[in-house]
């Protein structure tokens, strides 16, 4: 029986990468000026993405973003740190289609509910502006569904000391599987949860409420029932995976993991 031979092929180097990307320099820009931009990009990109095709896209669609005060008259060329300032939080905030489609790659073979999940999370990474405090109401949502109600207050303990949240693992063994099925939540339990793991005071005004309508359009939670004939509080079931609400909770610092945590 034949047996393949393995050739090892090592990833590209962020030397090599850039002389790559410099294959797609635009025509009317210069190649020192493109350089600087791909020097900029690949050290938000490189430590998460060495694939070159994944890497080119990336990298035409950020540019446009790059050029766009240029182009409007509100930063010179030559002024390297204006146009990183910004164009930082675009990339950073773009980092997450690379975690999505490595992400969706791995759930390819699951059942069609993990697909319509990924389908969701799709839609939402191509807004790239939802607004910080709707990503910490996607986090609510999360824990509001996937932890029972009764450990609230164990789990979303604040230390009185500090402004951080003091973690309590569930020791029961038999919550272990209850913790896989999401659950239905009200909307005021999800508001009490997003109070309790923000570091700052905020107060819940009418367009901190909106986000929850646009999480609804992009399908990440769903309305459970039908609220306008319902005669006590809405309540919603978030539709996100947790793979991609890792994902969302990391580009805020929030360790979600330390609430979804169990004790054998």
């Amino acid at each position: 029986m034949l047996k393949p031979i393995k050739i090892y092929v090592p990833q590209y180097t962020k030397d090599e990468l850039v002389q790559l990307l410099l294959l797609d320099k635009p025509v009317k820009y210069d190649t020192d000026f493109y350089k600087n931009y791909l020097n900029l990009f690949l050290s938000v990109f490189f430590r998460f993405c060495r694939d070159l095709n994944e890497l080119r896209h990336m990298a035409e669609i950020n540019f446009a973003k790059y050029v766009e005060p240029i182009e409007n008259k509100r930063i010179e060329p030559d002024n390297v740190a204006a146009l990183w300032r910004n164009i930082s939080a675009i990339l950073r905030s773009n980092l997450e289609i690379i975690y999505l489609r490595v992400s969706t790659d791995d759930f390819l073979q699951l059942d069609h509910q993990i697909s319509r999940e990924i389908e969701s999370t799709t839609k939402l990474a191509l807004s790239f502006e939802l607004p910080f405090y709707a990503k910490y109401m996607l986090i609510a949502s999360y824990l509001a569904s996937y932890i029972p109600s009764k450990y609230d207050k164990d789990i979303f303990m604040k230390q009185r000391s500090k402004r951080k949240k003091k973690v309590r693992s569930v020791k029961k063994m038999g919550e272990m599987d209850s913790l896989k099925k999401s659950r239905v939540f009200t909307i005021s339990r999800m508001l009490a949860i997003f109070c309790a793991i923000l570091d700052e005071r905020v107060d819940i005004n009418a367009n901190l409420l909106a986000q929850i309508s646009t999480m609804c359009q992009l399908g990440l939670l769903s309305v459970v029932g039908d609220n306008i004939l319902q005669l006590d509080e809405p309540k919603f079931k978030c539709c996100a995976s947790q793979d991609f609400v890792t994902v969302v909770a990391k580009t805020v610092g929030f360790d979600i993991k330390n609430y979804l945590s169990l004790n054998t």
